[in-house]
């Protein structure tokens, strides 16, 4: 080593030592590069006790627009639930289309209920049934045949009486009659008012269609045919 460099080395070993005892600390080697950022992970949500995959978001009506074409089923929600977003633990499109109807209801507000109504096909220019006229429908079936829809799952009901196996069959072919599932929560609706005619006898009824009948068009209401219908 030539005594330049000695020279130099050793200036180079002073400094380091001082500059050690400022409290500053030199790296001599070059540090291996670290990543500042995180690696991106999976989101992962526990749902009674299963870890899955925290899946999009989706309207009740688009899910159920899913399920529709996958099992070639009506199915329908009325305006309580429709627009509700909902995370569901598993894919919709695994089970049946009654289970995967039942695991929507479960991932609902406390209330929300599935129910299965047999009904001919829309009518001619309607591709489907409103959700809010089934629901309609099945409320007043529920006043009208107390306990009807409690086993919508064994059967088929017909004006409050059910039928199952080949006389079920034999009903639903000559009415023409399809499946058509409900979403829906009926703690929405209202309880029947007094004068809506819910309880009254078929005299006191009458009654009160032909005093409305007097005061409404006869556009609008026609006791005649409301007789006969």
């Amino acid at each position: 080593m030539t005594p330049r460099k000695t020279t130099f080395l050793l200036c180079r070993l002073g400094l380091a030592a001082a500059l050690t005892a400022s409290g500053f600390v030199l790296a001599w080697a070059p540090t291996a590069h670290r990543e500042t950022s995180p690696t991106p992970r999976r989101t992962v949500e526990r749902v009674k006790g299963e870890t899955t995959a925290r899946a999009p978001a989706a309207t009740v009506t688009e899910i159920l627009a899913r399920i529709s074409a996958g099992a070639d089923v009506q199915v329908v929600a009325d305006s309580s639930v429709a627009g509700a977003h909902v995370r569901l633990p598993a894919p919709v499109s695994g089970g049946t289309a009654r289970q995967q109807l039942a695991r929507l209801v479960r991932a609902l507000p406390p209330g929300t209920s599935l129910h299965k109504v047999y009904l001919p096909s829309p009518a001619a220019g309607r591709p489907s049934y409103s959700g809010d006229d089934v629901a309609a429908y099945v409320a007043a079936r529920k006043r009208l045949f107390p306990g009807a829809h409690e086993r919508d799952s064994e059967g088929v009901e017909i004006l409050g009486r059910r039928f199952s196996g080949a006389r079920a069959d034999a009903y639903v072919a000559e009415l023409n009659l399809k499946p058509v599932y409900l979403v829906t929560n009926l703690a929405a609706y209202p309880a029947p008012k007094a004068g809506d005619g819910v309880g009254m006898t078929p005299e006191r009824r009458l009654a009160m269609l032909r005093k409305k009948a007097m005061t409404l068009p006869s556009k609008e209401f026609h006791l005649e045919d409301a007789a006969a219908d």
